[in-house]
């Protein structure tokens, strides 16, 4: 890649890390990350590649299909692979198959521009000093990536790239370099979206609904990709578990949690059901929890007598079959639980306030309240109001009622692109 490093600077950096941009708030959602020197950066870079040798993130897969896909997480997985299992045009690269995404090369390359990034750092006393020492180890990795990505796109030479992530540094690199090689990509939104969230400037980009499109509106004409208003994979199952749910009485509730919650509180409060001896608890892990974390909370639920449910091994259709009442923090998983049929309701398991998703106040979900709930004033069921929001959502709700599927949908589109 003969790209001069010197000329980049620590704005460019910061949009290929657009999740550390001031407004996703992110050194006060994870308070811990916060460091006062570059030192514990170069250690979490170092540990980083190692761990990616000794994990086998290292070959390089021999692609030759017109289409590459590229997932990094099991969420960005629920709407790509079935793109690449109904397709066969397609190569598949990432979490869900045998072609895991070999970032040791990433590390690898970055490794000589450890002086280019020093030479950049930011004047003292502002956010991004802030968020260029806590995370120095990422802003270091966006070299490595950029030049993984340039060398890997020259050797698959894919006509277009389907990814399901618009604001994290490996997706965000890999755009970078698609629009350096001319290569033409497709954005799959796979979770919900805030105002926050960047503007669209993939060649194509298929999104749940209206309400998604109305957040990126506030780009403007920043947002340069053609957009399809067209639903996800993802609600299908989930609106088929609505359609066949019977509603009788509440005997499990479950509890999702999530990378931001304080499991303190969370332990606090489920002390608190436990104690009644009324329902079932079913406790679901994210996807993103460490094992060791994992590990230690799962311990203390056991000890409680409550069930645990674990995304690598549960799918999430399959948990709401399984519960009759949902309580999750800040959240995307809230809209989830109500289009499977079931009511959702905020639980205060975080030492912030933040409705990103403009959940609480559209009326979307209430606070949660024990004394309430025992006293049967919070209805388990969905409301018309909540339905209402679901459609506007969910462009194709009303098709899925009917049993179609969003997948034929999107194929049909791909096919008629002309790559």
């Amino acid at each position: 890649m003969k790209k001069n490093f010197s000329e980049l600077s620590f704005e460019f950096l910061l949009d290929l890390n657009y999740n550390l941009k001031q407004e996703f708030r992110v050194l006060e959602k994870f308070p811990k990350r916060k460091k006062s020197f570059i030192l514990s950066g170069i250690g979490l870079f170092f540990a980083a590649l190692l761990k990616s040798l000794f994990n086998g993130l290292i070959r390089f897969p021999e692609f030759d299909k017109d289409g590459l896909i590229v997932a990094s997480t099991s969420n960005n997985s629920k709407v790509l692979f079935p793109i690449f299992q109904s397709r066969n045009d397609c190569n598949y690269l990432g979490n869900g198959y045998h072609y895991p995404i070999p970032k040791f090369w990433a590390y690898y390359f970055g490794l000589p521009y450890f002086f280019y990034l020093l030479r950049i750092i930011p004047n003292k006393g502002n956010y991004e000093r802030e968020v260029y020492v806590s995370f120095f180890h990422l802003f270091w990795l966006s070299y490595g990536y950029l030049i993984f990505w340039r060398k890997a796109l020259d050797k698959w030479k894919p006509k277009f790239v389907i990814v399901s992530n618009d604001h994290l540094l490996l997706y965000r690199s890999l755009l970078h370099v698609c629009k350096e090689l001319d290569i033409q990509t497709i954005y799959v939104q796979h979770a919900g979206t805030s105002i926050n969230f960047p503007p669209l400037t993939f060649t194509y980009a298929f999104l749940d609904g209206q309400q998604t499109y109305d957040n990126y509106l506030s780009h403007g004409e920043k947002n340069t990709s053609k957009i399809y208003l067209i639903g996800s994979p993802r609600f299908d199952k989930l609106v088929n578990i609505r359609q066949s749910r019977r509603y009788s009485s509440v005997k499990c509730i479950g509890v999702s949690l999530n990378l931001l919650d304080d499991l303190e509180k969370v332990q606090y409060f489920l002390e608190q059901l436990v104690i009644l001896k009324r329902f079932q608890i079913k406790v679901r892990f994210h996807p993103g929890f460490s094992q060791i974390k994992l590990k230690k909370f799962y311990d203390k639920l056991t000890n409680m007598g409550v069930q645990v449910s674990f995304p690598y091994k549960e799918p999430l259709d399959v948990y709401f079959t399984k519960i009759d009442f949902h309580i999750a923090g800040v959240s995307f998983i809230h809209f989830e639980a109500i289009l499977s049929g079931i009511n959702s309701v905020l639980g205060r398991f975080q030492d912030f306030n933040d409705d990103p998703y403009a959940f609480s106040s559209s009326g979307f979900i209430t606070d949660f309240d024990l004394q309430q709930f025992i006293n049967g004033e919070i209805q388990y069921c969905t409301s018309g109001h909540q339905e209402a929001i679901l459609m506007n959502y969910v462009s194709n709700y009303n098709e899925l009622l009917k049993g179609k599927s969003t997948l034929a949908s999107y194929n049909s589109i791909i096919n008629n692109i002309n790559f």
